[in-house]
Formats: structure tokens, sequence, C-alpha cells
């Protein structure tokens, strides 16, 4: 073992940023081969479970094939969270759009997810006013929100709905067609990309109508299969 793996000691300051920065290159190989084979892999994961919400004519496997999907959403969220940070492939274009790509089935905006996490969190981290990822409220500012407010507020923090605060707060208000209060910065690719995840629900949901109709099943519990999935995927 170097010197340089040796690990520091207590009573020693820690080495400079760009010196650990080092030590990680060999821990941050970036494969293109390997990034497109995970994407393509968790995309065929992902069709087999939504197949299952349709193939499969019971309501508990419907449900229990959302559920999968939804952690399978979560899998290819993590795809596109790694190619939001530049890390998953070597060229910077190609992580952009595998990164749009992964993002598609849990219908988040790639160019809003980018500003949101990388600037926003990964720069004022925890800082409440600017990181808005999970903000806890004072008493006086919980007193201050009406009934319904206060609800959710209570839901948010009962650990029973994780996917609820971040389908609501995080997704909703931030990441689709986000108003100049929610998302100050107004860009073209803004809109861009919010259209993309909008188009790519209608195709989803129609593509979940045409089949409950072809299989001769119920239109509602295949579309609640699908937005099951979205919730699944919010909680952890």
């Amino acid at each position: 073992m170097t010197t340089e793996e040796q690990p520091i000691p207590l009573d020693q300051p820690m080495p400079h940023r760009k010196v650990i920065r080092e030590w990680l290159i060999p821990l941050s190989n970036r494969v293109t081969l390997r990034a497109l084979a995970l994407l393509l892999l968790d995309f065929a994961i992902w069709g087999a479970f939504l197949a299952g919400t349709v193939y499969f004519e019971a309501v508990w496997a419907k449900l229990l094939c959302g559920a999968a999907m939804g952690f399978a959403i979560g899998r290819l969220f993590i795809i596109g969270h790694d190619a939001c940070h530049q890390s998953l492939t070597p060229h910077r274009g190609l992580n952009k759009w595998v990164g749009r790509i992964a993002f598609l089935p849990s219908l988040t905006t790639f160019s809003l997810w980018d500003i949101g996490h990388n600037v926003v969190h990964h720069g004022y981290t925890n800082l409440k006013g600017f990181d808005f990822v999970w903000a806890p409220l004072t008493q006086e500012e919980f007193a201050k929100l009406s009934w319904m407010g206060r609800l959710l507020d209570r839901a948010y923090r009962s650990g029973w709905a994780p996917g609820l605060y971040y389908m609501i707060e995080i997704w909703w208000k931030k990441m689709v067609f986000p108003t100049a209060k929610e998302m100050p910065t107004r860009r073209p690719i803004f809109v861009k990309d919010s259209l993309l995840i909008s188009a790519f629900a209608l195709v989803w949901v129609a593509g979940m109508m045409m089949a409950a109709v072809a299989t001769q099943q119920s239109i509602p519990w295949c579309c609640c299969a699908v937005l099951w999935s979205r919730f699944c995927f919010g909680a952890p």
C-alpha cells in the first residue's frame, strides 16, 4: 500500500480537493458501451413489467407489476442521474440524450432536473430558501398554512407518503412547465423538455388504453397501474 493509499490520520488536515479528485479518477471510468447496454437492459425490464400490467387480468397482479415497474423506473432514473452528472459516458452530448431517454418513464424533464439537482441541490445542499429537495417548516410557517396545507405537510412528514411529496412538491411544481415563481430562470430548453415528457406520457396512456381495449380489460385499471408505478417510483 502506497503512502497515498494510507488512511488519513485524524490529526492531519484534509487534502486539497484536487488531490481527492485525482484519487477518484480510477473509480470514475466512463464506458459508452456499458452505459448503452445498461440503458437497453433497464428499458427491457421496464417494458416487461409494463406488459405485465396488461397481460395479467387480476387486479392484484396488475398492481404488483405496477410496483415492480416503479422500481424499474427508479433504475432508469439512476442512469439519467449519472448521465446528468456527465459521469456515464465520455461524450457530453451523448450523456444528455441518454439522460433524456432514461428520464422518460419517470416523466422527468432533463434540463430542469439539471438545474434543480446539479446547480441548486449540489450548490446549496440543505440550505433553506435555496435547496428545495426538503425544507422543514418552522412552527410559525406551519401556522400560516391553510388546513389543506397543514394536512399535506403532516402527510409528507409521516413517512407514509414520500411518493406523494415528490409527485406534488418536486415533480408537479418544478419539473413540468414550472411557473416563474418556481423557476425564475426561463430557457427555451425547459419548454422543449417539458413537451417531450408530455408527449411521452400521452403516447404511454394512449398505448395502455389501446391495449386494454384489445384485451377486453378495464381501461381505468390498466391506467391506474401506470399511476401506481409513478407513485412507487417516487416513494424511495
